[in-house]
């Protein structure tokens, strides 16, 4: 992971941060990196769980048929010929 030190934040920001932190029951470094993560999360995040589900209901649902298939029979080996 990688560490970040931000100089000359205001006091008024830092005040906020704490009274954040407190009500989220979170160290101001951890509600800083809460703030952070949520800035940078895209809005239309798509999760490919949610996203198969979605699309399952389109079509009433799935049937997903995970049986193993039956490995084939072995060949026998031709036998020699008698000369």
């Amino acid at each position: 992971m990688a560490n970040i030190m931000i100089r000359k934040l205001s006091e008024e920001t830092h005040s906020a941060l704490r009274v954040r932190a407190h009500g989220n029951k979170r160290s101001v470094e951890a509600e800083i990196r809460a703030v952070l993560d949520n800035a940078m999360m895209p809005e239309t995040r798509s999760l490919l769980g949610q996203d198969l589900v979605r699309i399952g209901g389109l079509f009433d649902g799935v049937n997903l048929d995970c049986a193993m298939p039956k490995p084939p029979k072995p060949v026998k080996p031709p036998e020699d010929e008698p000369a």
